[in-house]
């Protein structure tokens, strides 16, 4: 029988064609825009400078924010992962776990999430900006960064809710 790992032609072909893989995946990761332009803050309270560093993001900022604590006595806070486009499940959490009964056990709970950035992520439907802040208007709950919505940027997102509950 032919013994494939052995013929050194072979060997050399597998190793060109698995760095040829790598290089292109590089190139594309290089290559894809990673800063597009960021939306302005739409809403500032004054507990939360404008311009503060998140990790290696110096000018990170909040878009969205909310002061859920009204100045109670607050025991904990729930932050819950989202991505812009996923309101449904926001609202079914919002449904299943009403913010009245937190309120009762001293707790708040906080939507995180980064901008939508519907020209690079084509596996989510278009979330645009102001369906967001129409939503928060609604129901005060959602935390967002001026970053990315990104896998890459969980990260981002969950230093973002430690530091905004810390503040």
């Amino acid at each position: 029988g032919m013994r494939f790992c052995c013929q050194p032609v072979s060997f050399l072909f597998l190793c060109i064609l698995t760095g040829t893989i790598l290089l292109v995946g590089l190139l594309e990761d290089l290559l894809t825009p990673q800063h597009p332009p960021t939306p302005s803050p739409v809403s500032i309270h004054p507990l939360y400078p404008s311009r503060i560093p998140l990790l290696d993001l110096p000018h990170f900022t909040y878009i969205i924010n909310n002061d859920v604590c009204s100045g109670e006595d607050i025991f904990a806070t729930v932050i819950v992962h989202t991505h812009p486009a996923n309101i449904q499940e926001r609202n079914s959490i919002r449904k299943s776990i009403p913010q009245k009964y937190l309120n009762e056990m001293k707790l708040r709970r906080v939507f995180l999430m980064a901008r939508a950035d519907t020209s690079t992520q084509k596996l989510y439907h278009a979330t645009p900006q102001h369906s967001i802040e129409e939503e928060n208007d609604r129901n005060h709950d959602i935390i967002q960064g001026n970053f990315m919505e990104h896998y890459r940027n969980l990260t981002y997102k969950h230093t973002m809710g430690l530091q905004w509950v810390i503040r």
